[in-house]
């Protein structure tokens, strides 16, 4: 059986490399709500998560409690969302305080809302 993620979990995804022969583990937050995280294709939609903070662009948000949902490093939501197999996820490692949850839907609204 598939195990179960609900929108705003911290999770680590297998990120293949070029050659797909490696990957690297890289923290993503599932955005897909829990209807859709049910489906039998067994899909979630992710948003990466990066710790070059210095990278980001102007609308990408920091995790202000990066630590309490299981991050290692003070780290950004990205604006690059992904669908992908559930089976390509390592573990669970958390999930988003009530303060990031906020700062990830406005993140989302301004890259997919049209206005």
């Amino acid at each position: 059986m598939t195990n179960f993620y609900s929108k705003y979990d911290i999770v680590i995804v297998k990120f293949p490399f070029s050659d797909i022969k490696a990957y690297k583990a890289r923290p993503a937050v599932v955005v897909s709500n829990s209807f859709f995280n049910q489906n039998s294709r067994n899909t979630l939609f992710i948003l990466a998560i990066s710790s070059k903070i210095d990278t980001k662009l102007e609308f990408e948000t920091e995790i202000l409690d990066w630590q309490e949902c299981g991050l290692l490093k003070p780290s950004v939501f990205k604006s690059a969302v992904a669908t992908i197999e559930t089976n390509i996820i390592i573990k669970k490692i958390g999930y988003l305080s009530k303060t990031d949850r906020k700062h990830l839907d406005n993140l989302i609204e301004k890259i997919i809302v049209d206005e």
